[in-house]
Order: C-alpha cells, then sequence, then structure tokens
C-alpha cells in the first residue's frame, strides 16, 4: 500500500498519531527525491500533529527531519535553529541515541555554514556517545562526519584516517551502503589533494556497491564523482560521460536536485573546451532548477560558475555581476565557504581586467574567511592567489614569501595539487627577478608532481615554464624539446 493510500485510511480512521508519522515517512519520501519544499510542507504537518498530540518523540523527529530539509535548501541558519530543538527534546526525554543523532545533524549544518571547529567538536560528541552506547554503526557514521569535516578544513591526512576507520566499522557490520559512501568519500579526499588516479579507484568501488544495492540515487552522485575526476586529469571527453549518465540518472529518479548537479558540472565542462553556448545553457538550467526547488547555496554556485563563464568569454562587467550574486547568496545562508570562493573568484576577474588593487583586497578577504573557519586548503589558494597578483604588480619579494606559504600549507595538510601549483608559482616569481636556475627547479618540481597525479594539464603548462626558463638562459636546444 502506498504512502498516500495510508495517510487517507487512518485519516478516515481519526487516527492522529499514525497520520503525523505518515506525513514524515512522505517527506522523507520527497527528500529522498530531491523536492525539499514539498518534503517541508509534510515536516510541518507531521510536527503540527505532534504538538497538538503532546508527542514529544515525534515532535523531536520532525524538527530532525526539518533540520535536514533546511539544510539540503542550503538554508543552514534554518537548520540549525531546528537540530536544537530537536536536541532540546531528546535530552529531556532521555534519549541517548537521539541525543547522538542530533549532534551529528548539527555538525553536518554547522560544516554547511563554514563553522568547521564547531562541526567537529559535535561530530565528536556522537562519536563518545555511541561508543558508550555500543552502536557501532553510529561510531562507523560519526568518523565518516569527522572526515568530511576535517577534509573541509584542508587536513586530509586526518580525513583519510577517519575515512579508513569508517570503512573498517561499515565492513565489519556488514553495512554496504555506508562502504560505499566511504569510497566515495575517500575519493573526495584523495581529489582534494590531486591524486585524481587514487581518487577515480575509490568512486569505481563505491559506484560498484552502489549498483549492486540498487541505489541509483547514489549511482547517479557517483557518476558525477567520476566525472569530477577525470575533468581535473584533463580529460573532458570522458568527464562528460559520466555527467550525462548523473543527468540520466537523476531524470530517472526525478531528483531535482541531482539534475541540477549534472547540469552545472556538464556546464563546466563545456568552458573547459571552449564551448560557451553550451556553457550558459547547462548552468542557466541549473540555476532554473536551484530557484524552483529553493536550493539558495545551489543558487549561489551556479552565480559562481557563470561568472566564471562570462570572464572566459571576456565579459568581465557581467561575470562580477554574477560573482557579486553568489557573494551576496553566500552572506544570505551563512555560508562562509562560498563567501571564500566568491571573493577568489572576483579577484582572479579584478585580476584579468589589470585592476590589482582589488583584485587583492579579495583574495585577502578570502584568506581571513579561510582562517577564521580553519579551512587550511583555501588558505593556501589564498596566499597562492596573491603570490600571482604581487607579481603581476611587480613586488617579486612579496610574491616568492606567498608561495612559499602556500608550500607550507600544501606540504601540512598533504595537498599534491596545491603543492605543485606552489612550485609553479615560485618557479614564474624567480624567473621574473632573473633567477633562472632556481626557477628552472621549481619547474621541474611542478613538472614532478603534475606527472605523479596524472594532471595533463599542468604537465603542458610546467613544460611551457621549462621552455620559456631555459630559453632565458640560451638553452635553446632544451627550450624546444
Amino acid at each position: 500500500m502506498s504512502l498516500i493510500r495510508i495517510l487517507f485510511s487512518l485519516k478516515r480512521k481519526a487516527n492522529s498519531s499514525g497520520e503525523g508519522n505518515t506525513y514524515g515517512n512522505l517527506g522523507n519520501a520527497y527528500q529522498s527525491l530531491g523536492d525539499f519544499k514539498t518534503a517541508i510542507e509534510y515536516h510541518k504537518r507531521h510536527l503540527k500533529i505532534a504538538k497538538e498530540e503532546g508527542d514529544k518523540t515525534g515532535e523531536g523527529n520532525a524538527f530532525g527531519n526539518l533540520g535536514k530539509a533546511y539544510k539540503n535548501l542550503g538554508d543552514f541558519k534554518t537548520a540549525i535553529e531546528y537540530h536544537e530543538r530537536h536536541l532540546q527534546i531528546v535530552k529531556e526525554e532521555g534519549d541517548k541515541a537521539g541525543e547522538g543523532k542530533a549532534y551529528s545533524y548539527l555538525g553536518n549544518a554547522y560544516r554547511g555554514v563554514g563553522d568547521f571547529k564547531t562541526a567537529i567538536e559535535y561530530h565528536q560528541r556522537h562519536l563518545q556517545i555511541s561508543k558508550e552506547l555500543g552502536n557501532i554503526a553510529g561510531e562507523g557514521d560519526a568518523y565518516g562526519n569527522l572526515s568530511n569535516a576535517y577534509q573541509s578544513v584542508g587536513d586530509f591526512k586526518t580525513a583519510i584516517d577517519y575515512h579508513e576507520r569508517h570503512i573498517q566499522i561499515a565492513k565489519k557490520v556488514g553495512d554496504k551502503v555506508g562502504e560505499g559512501h566511504t569510497y566515495n568519500s575517500l575519493g573526495g579526499a584523495y581529489g582534494s589533494v590531486g591524486d585524481f588516479k587514487t581518487a577515480i579507484e575509490y568512486h569505481e568501488r563505491g559506484l560498484k556497491i552502489f549498483k549492486e544495492v540498487g541505489d541509483k540515487a547514489v549511482e547517479g552522485l557517483s557518476y558525477g564523482n567520476l566525472g569530477i575526476s577525470y575533468q581535473s586529469l584533463g580529460d573532458i571527453k570522458t568527464a562528460i560521460k559520466y555527467y550525462e549518465r548523473e543527468l540520466k540518472t537523476a531524470k530517472e529518479m526525478g531528483n531535482k536536485v541531482q539534475e541540477g548537479h549534472a547540469y552545472g558540472c556538464l556546464g563546466n565542462a563545456y568552458r573547459k573546451v571552449g564551448d560557451f553556448k553550451k556553457v550558459i545553457e547547462y548552468h542557466e538550467r541549473h540555476l532554473q532548477i536551484a530557484k524552483a526547488v529553493g536550493d539558495k547555496d545551489g543558487e549561489g554556485d551556479v552565480y559562481g560558475n557563470l561568472g566564471n563563464a562570462y570572464k572566459s568569454v571576456r565579459d568581465f562587467k557581467r561575470a562580477i555581476d554574477y560573482h557579486e550574486c553568489h557573494l551576496k547568496t553566500a552572506k544570505e545562508v551563512g555560508n562562509k565557504a562560498g563567501q571564500g570562493n566568491a571573493y577568489h573568484n572576483l579577484g582572479n576577474t579584478y585580476q584579468s581586467v589589470g585592476d590589482f588593487k582589488t583584485a587583492i583586497e579579495c583574495y585577502e578577504r578570502e584568506l581571513q574567511i579561510a582562517k577564521e573557519v580553519s579551512k587550511k586548503d583555501q588558505e593556501g589558494n589564498a596566499y597562492g592567489s596573491l603570490g600571482n597578483a604581487y607579481r603581476s604588480v611587480g613586488d617579486f619579494k612579496t610574491a616568492i614569501e606567498y608561495h612559499e606559504r602556500q608550500l607550507r600549507i600544501a606540504k601540512d595538510v598533504g595537498d599534491i595539487d596545491g603543492e605543485g601549483n606552489a612550485y609553479s608559482g615560485l618557479g614564474n616569481a624567480y624567473q621574473r627577478v632573473g633567477d633562472f636556475k632556481t626557477a628552472i627547479e621549481y619547474h621541474e618540481r611542478a613538472l614532478k608532481t603534475a606527472k605523479e597525479v596524472g594532471d595533463k594539464t599542468a604537465e603542458g603548462n610546467s613544460y611551457s615554464s621549462l621552455g620559456n626558463a631555459y630559453d632565458s638562459v640560451g638553452g635553446f636546444k632544451t627550450a624546444i624539446n
């Protein structure tokens, strides 16, 4: 019997408690389809009935589900309010397992707003309660959430350690879905440090599991993750193939949010091959979906992507307008990491038009936010961008200092991709001051790093930089090679 039929049956029998639970189940079903607005309507009906019936457990569950729905819409402030109400009720009821779940939900919501320190504290509380109760599955979930939080701050070594603990537990309890999710998360972690080959291996393991268990929604997500990894390796053709599979799966499932994500990824992929008509078309489809489902966080991401697209076609005025929209949206939903990304993109655009003073101001704001939220990888990127900007204005000493900070952070967090970018930045800076020997050393390190991770684009750029450096010292034969 469908949930709708059960609901009508319960209404005829005047079973308010059962009716409320069915509304909650319908809310969860619509949430699984990515229709968060409808999910919220049903969860609010559940909440209303639970309050009328004095059902504190149902009320707490409704608050928790509303928090999850608002988080998926990118409205993290509202999500946190609902999760705090959920936490208050489970504490009053003495429900330790529910308390652990509430801490988990709060941790995920705080990660959404970029408050990673608080997120980690809540996930640690969830872990502690799960251990006290002997809840091995909850312990595994806590390790998974902790790994995602540490990944968000750029501490990839710790993130990978927690992911491996999660996999160990998932295998022990026979949790195939949890195991698959962890493979996907490990793929994301290795992708973040620029090890895209290893990332692909983990995403393929995750995809295999989700096909076996018939989880179409996460199967689609796995296709998207594989597309991102192949795109990072410069294999755009394969990336587009995977994004199209993600789009097909999302449409089959009726998952509008994932459909929007696939359109966004396709837009970014076509930007790499210079097909800007398709780029703008796909991002506008993503924007239309984000607005329709009320996904403010996704809407902000689209504005950023459209800004980058218009920058690529040298329509800098429109690019700046879109990045300002991204910044505004990120501020509205309290997404600090999104604000940092918007400042980064604004800095890149202002640098493209030669307004280095404004570019530096934007990168400094990005750096400030990265430090506030303890996001080490973004802090490193900001130092790299500042290094490039100061090199552009001829302040090579300051440029070198920033690139050295970028390199130090990349090494600390195990960010191979960031390390390669820092070597490249240092090579360019030393080349500009006429220290070609040191420049060549750094460009060779950048080349080695690009080869290690299989990044063909970075490898090509390193060969180009080495050619220019050898040309400058009269090594014309080597330069030509």
